[in-house]
């Protein structure tokens, strides 16, 4: 008989005998990638089964045509059925526990949220009463806050302003209204410092520090301030200070622009709202995370409607002439100031979305083309202290062309030429993070095809898709090596990088599927789709970029670390769990390799054979072996211990160690539940092995 056509097999050798898997799918190639390289009618085909490896040497040739019948010896390929009815009923009940377990564990989860009438804006209002103004003022953390500071920080001078602040809480307050448990200015200015603090390190910050005059500003944006910076601050009672702040920001926000439509366009009312959305989206809180997403675009679309988003917005920038001075000067300066918040805004608009569509497991709202502005300019020109300050050092670094963020985004080496004009780090980041929605794109359109195996030209769409993913990654690896070379491969570059990397591999939306967060019926759907997805070497370069964001991640101080890289983490444990669930499990296998190795006698001989790959760690000779051929035990390295990710708990460790390494004084909640939700999903595996 003809050759038969079947998913492909995975080859394993033990003691001299080469073992085939025929998988129970009808369809598909029965030659693994590597062997499309040769040709089709005289594959060239050498098997040496020394240490369990298997090679390829062009000068042996293998037939098609096999000298007995397959039918005869695999009857299950003609009669298109399970191997066996026992591996069947065993595969259900195996997943039918997976799923129920995980479910559970993902109810409890920060992603699944049931309103409850009495969660609500008003409930955090007492919290506003329990600062100790004494205490708070002689706190450690405090004299480290100021420490860091090395320029002066805007402060509330006028009593008026802490007035404004006041009526404003008053009119979205249900109860609370003793003006004098309202924090004083001393107690406002603590949080204000641990914001600019905060900022000071945000590449993305887009208030202008120098400019910002609490008492001339928004009272909403103020609030939005001192809310940011309690919530980070370590002293308790600031962290819940800043949360019921938080909750009044937002319907001071909502009240202001029904109040004043002029506002939707001002600037300081569109950082307000940003600030908002981002605090909400990792505070932990499954009310305020699911509003942040409902309200997620709102800035998205003010930036886009008001034209900033345009390079033309820009056009008329003032630059400064030496023989400016004065309040000429200083006009100047304040109107260059505000545009640069604008372009500022706008990249921290895009980098929020993309932020957001990771969290939210939902598609991009900014496209890759419409964000042509200028690019910023220099850190040092946007930290200026003053309008003088900020003229001569304008002169000292003239722009002889005003590059665009399209222009880095089709060559981020442009940025090599006038490196000290640009915020490099600022405008690398930005391109690093807007790679995030080709690969959207691609891993949806792939899932796609893969979930629905009737659409039209399937094949042929799939072929297109994974040579599109194959010149994204690399296009990552080129964008790596021009970060390297303008000095500019921060660590949170690393992290962004490997997990993109990571993501061309694998399907967020897939993995979170299986993890149960969509229910048990979409993750029943998954565990099929998940296996083509997971075939040939997919898997091992998903499993190995999980591994290098933790790598990375463990390489930064844990108070470096912002919450939303902790979402970055999350996913990438995913992606450790899912390998663990194959390595844990034949009957739930996600690549055809581990349903062999445990289902034969072979696998034990083999698995032991097989060299250590420390995710975790550096790129050596076995890890590019195991990136093409799968062969490896795979383990985490954790405080110089090594763990088997099959024993599933090492990787919950692992988030753990990377959030708590530092003795960080508070974690913040989101985090916290992540790592928890992490060791529920991990628990039942433990009951999983066949």
């Amino acid at each position: 008989m003809g050759p038969v056509q079947t998913e492909e097999p995975n080859f394993i050798h033990a003691g001299g005998n080469l073992l085939v898997e025929i998988d129970d799918t009808l369809s598909g190639d029965i030659w693994p990638d590597h062997f499309h390289d040769y040709s089709p009618f005289q594959p060239d085909l050498t098997l040496a089964t020394n240490n369990a490896e298997m090679h390829l040497d062009q000068s042996a040739t293998f037939q098609y045509l096999v000298p007995f019948d397959m039918g005869e010896i695999f009857p299950f390929l003609e009669e298109g059925k399970d191997r066996t009815s026992a591996d069947s009923l065993v595969r259900n009940s195996t997943i039918n526990i997976l799923i129920d377990t995980t479910s559970e564990a993902l109810k409890r989860s920060v992603w699944n949220w049931v309103p409850k009438a009495e969660e609500n804006s008003f409930s955090n209002d007492t919290e506003m009463n329990c600062c100790n103004e004494r205490a708070i003022s002689s706190s450690e953390a405090t004299k480290k806050v100021e420490y860091r500071l090395s320029n002066p920080v805007p402060f509330i001078r006028e009593n008026s302003t802490r007035d404004r602040l006041y009526s404003l809480i008053l009119k979205h307050s249900e109860s609370w209204q003793d003006l004098s448990k309202f924090p004083s200015l001393n107690v406002l200015q603590v949080p204000m410092q641990s914001y600019f603090a905060m900022e000071l390190e945000n590449p993305f910050a887009c208030i202008h520090q120098a400019s910002f005059d609490p008492d001339q500003s928004l009272p909403e944006l103020v609030l939005a301030v001192i809310a940011a910076g309690a919530v980070t601050n370590p002293i308790v009672s600031l962290q819940k200070l800043g949360h019921a702040l938080h909750d009044k920001t937002r319907m001071a926000i909502v009240a202001a622009m029904d109040r004043d439509s002029s506002l939707i366009r001002n600037l300081q009312m569109s950082q307000t709202l940003l600030h908002w959305i981002e605090f909400a989206m990792t505070s932990g809180c499954r009310r305020k995370m699911e509003i942040a997403e409902a309200l997620s675009n709102n800035t998205i679309t003010i930036v886009r409607r008001a034209g900033a988003t345009n390079a033309t917005f820009y056009a008329r920038i003032p630059q400064p002439l030496q023989s400016d001075h004065g309040e000429q000067l200083r006009a100047k300066w304040l109107a260059w100031a505000e545009m640069e918040s604008y372009k500022r805004l706008v990249l921290r608009a895009l980098v929020g979305d993309i932020q957001s569509s990771i969290t939210f497991i939902r598609p991009p709202s900014f496209s890759l083309t419409e964000i042509a502005i200028y690019l910023p300019a220099s850190k040092e020109l946007w930290q200026a202290q003053g309008e003088v300050e900020w003229r001569n050092l304008y002169q000292q670094r003239p722009i002889t062309r005003n590059l665009t963020f399209q222009d880095i985004s089709a060559d981020i080496g442009m940025l090599g030429c006038q490196g000290s004009v640009y915020d490099v780090q600022l405008c690398t980041l930005a391109v690093l993070y807007a790679q995030w929605i080709r690969i959207w794109s691609l891993s949806d359109a792939r899932a796609f095809h893969l979930r629905n195996k009737t659409t039209p030209k399937r094949t042929h769409c799939l072929l297109s898709i994974d040579a599109q993913q194959k010149d994204m990654y690399e296009t990552l690896k080129q964008i790596k090596e021009q970060l390297v070379d303008l000095d500019a491969f921060s660590t949170e570059a690393e992290i962004v990088f490997e997990f993109l990397m990571m993501s061309i591999h694998v399907s967020l939306r897939e993995i979170q599927c299986l993890s149960g967060r969509f229910g048990p019926e979409e993750a029943n759907n998954s565990l099929r789709t998940m296996e083509d997805w997971f075939g040939g070497d997919t898997r091992n370069h998903a499993v190995w970029h999980a591994g290098q964001v933790l790598r990375a991640s463990q390489s930064a101080p844990s108070s470096k670390l912002h919450v939303a890289h902790s979402l970055l983490i999350y996913h990438a444990c995913l992606t450790l769990w899912v390998a663990a669930v194959s390595e844990s499990s034949p009957v739930v296998s996600l690549s055809a390799s581990s349903s062999v190795n445990q289902s034969t006698n072979a696998s034990s001989s083999m698995l032991d054979s097989a060299p250590l790959i420390i995710l975790n760690g550096n790129e050596t000779t076995e890890v590019k072996r195991y990136l093409q051929t799968g062969q490896g035990t795979l383990a985490l390295k954790i405080a110089g211990e090594v763990g088997l990710i099959s024993n599933c708990s090492v990787i919950p460790d692992a988030m753990s160690y990377i959030f708590g390494k530092d003795d960080m004084p508070a974690v913040p909640p989101l985090i916290e539940k992540l790592i928890a939700l992490m060791r529920d999903l991990s628990r039942p595996l433990s009951n999983l092995v066949v």
